[in-house]
């Protein structure tokens, strides 16, 4: 899980040399679909990178009233102004809707499950990740994802929210894992790029429209 750790570095990198690249520090944002988001939700959150504090330990959604005081505060979440994922994945363990998913991620589990101990995975799944954030999180997933199940999605947010974190789930109603793509649909597309546009406005990274 080595790319966790790089992602973490490049965000590192474009902030510390800011100035010199012509870049605004307080604006940068990260997104990932799939397996990307996998990586950018890991980075974001500070779990497993090159200073993401102790593994596994930053869970503090055990209960319905969860205190955010609890997570873990060694950790170090990136100072993001926005994390946006498409139908990301959010747990290596894939325990959400086992049954629904193509025979390729079966296969694909066995794999992991083959080189990484239970604990191992736990520890690189965002859903065991999450902590206090201070930047939105925006998701949008595909209902009918084969790959990803929308269930998954559905974890991770309630999860932020126990955390006290603003994290919006988007559904797409009976869409796949490839929805926002331009040549699967043009409205999907179009839709998302709204959502984020909308999103970016919500913390002053483009004017916001006028009524």
């Amino acid at each position: 899980f080595d790319a966790v750790a790089d992602a973490r570095r490049c965000v590192r990198f474009l902030q510390e040399e800011a100035e010199e690249l012509g870049l605004d520090r307080r604006k940068v944002v990260l997104a990932g679909a799939s397996s990307g988001g996998h990586l950018a939700a890991m980075a974001a959150l500070g779990g497993s990178g090159e200073d993401g504090g102790t593994v596994g330990s930053g869970d503090c959604t055990g209960a319905q009233s969860a205190d955010p005081k609890t997570c873990d505060a060694d950790a170090t979440p990136l100072n993001l102004a926005a994390l946006v994922l498409f139908n990301p994945v959010l747990d290596l363990r894939f325990v959400e809707g086992w049954s629904q998913r193509r025979m390729s991620v079966w296969l694909g589990s066995w794999l992991l499950h083959a080189r990484y101990s239970g604990a191992e995975l736990e520890a690189a799944s965002p859903v065991h990740e999450v902590r206090p954030v201070p930047y939105p999180t925006l998701i949008m997933h595909g209902t009918a994802d084969k790959l990803v199940p929308y269930a998954e999605a559905e974890v991770f947010k309630d999860k932020m929210l126990q955390c006290g974190n603003d994290c919006r789930l988007v559904s797409f109603p009976d869409e796949g894992h490839f929805f926002f793509n331009w040549r699967v649909s043009p409205v999907n597309f179009s839709r998302c790029l709204g959502l984020i546009s909308e999103m970016l406005s919500s913390v002053g990274l483009l004017p916001s429209e006028r009524p």
